[in-house]
């Protein structure tokens, strides 16, 4: 097989390195209870350092509510959700739903790639060169079409952003020339400064930044999805479990310590204008 080594280490590294270093870390209920504790009151004390180093002035918030809260901001990017993508029947739609089969078929080659390297490195340590140089040039074809992707991959990223520009242009201007609502806007009230910019740059930075967002939030989970069970297939279950078990606590305690990052881009954001 090509994994016997990749395999074998594995599980070594599980059974015999892992396993019995938590066993004797946390081999007591009482020991587990410490250490879990000893954890929370070392987050605890890392949170109230930082929030006496970092402090946001409340003039920078709106009257109609904290522009930094998660449910300000949801509620924000599911009504710009809906007028960029107003149902699955439209292209913009049919560009996300493609981008999202790229990246599994990226992530299914990614995959196999590594079978390919797993089979060069045993050759090479049997000494069977025919199959070296075999495995090397059929991985030298695999690099074609992987190349191929990752481009195709970046274009389509790009032609979401401009898809998602033109929809919100469109609405937006159309609003801000009904009713001369643009006469109030600049004379009558004062709460939307600079639309202008907001109608050009502001959207422009709002569309490219939520298509590269699509591929950043989905692509790590279908890695862990496809990559985990290609994992659990050779090893079991026990270790991809552990591993995504330890990755969602590290995510938990860092979003607990990290500062208010929502509240110092919004203050960047109304600093710049």
């Amino acid at each position: 097989s090509d994994y016997i080594s990749f395999d074998y280490y594995t599980s070594k590294l599980i059974n015999n390195i892992t396993i019995p270093f938590f066993n004797t870390i946390l081999g007591s209920p009482f020991r587990r209870g410490l250490a879990f504790a000893l954890l929370i009151e070392l987050l605890i004390f890392i949170k109230k350092k930082l929030n006496l180093r970092l402090t946001v002035p409340a003039r920078y918030f709106s009257q109609e509510g904290d522009s930094s809260s998660d449910g300000f901001f949801f509620r924000k990017l599911k009504k710009l959700i809906g007028i960029s993508i107003p149902s699955c029947r439209t292209y913009e739609f049919f560009k996300v739903l493609l981008l999202i089969v790229s990246l599994i078929s990226r992530t299914t080659l990614s995959i196999y790639l590594t079978s390919v390297n797993g089979s060069i490195a045993k050759a090479i340590i049997n000494r069977e060169f025919s199959k070296f140089f075999k495995k090397m040039m059929w991985l030298g074809m695999l690099s074609i079409p992987g190349s191929m992707l990752n481009s195709f991959l970046e274009f389509l990223q790009r032609r979401i952003a401009i898809s998602l520009r033109s929809r919100l242009t469109k609405y937006f201007n159309s609003e801000y020339i009904k009713d001369m609502n643009y006469y109030k806007i600049a004379n009558l009230d004062s709460r939307i400064p600079n639309p202008e910019q907001r109608l050009t740059g502001d959207i422009e930075k709002w569309a490219t930044s939520f298509s590269i967002c699509i591929s950043q939030y989905i692509k790590p989970f279908i890695d862990i999805v496809l990559f985990g069970k290609k994992l659990a297939d050779k090893v079991g279950w026990e270790g991809p479990l552990l591993m995504i078990g330890w990755y969602v606590f590290a995510g938990i305690c860092l979003k607990f310590i990290s500062p208010p990052f929502a509240s110092l881009t919004s203050i960047a954001q109304k600093l710049e204008g």
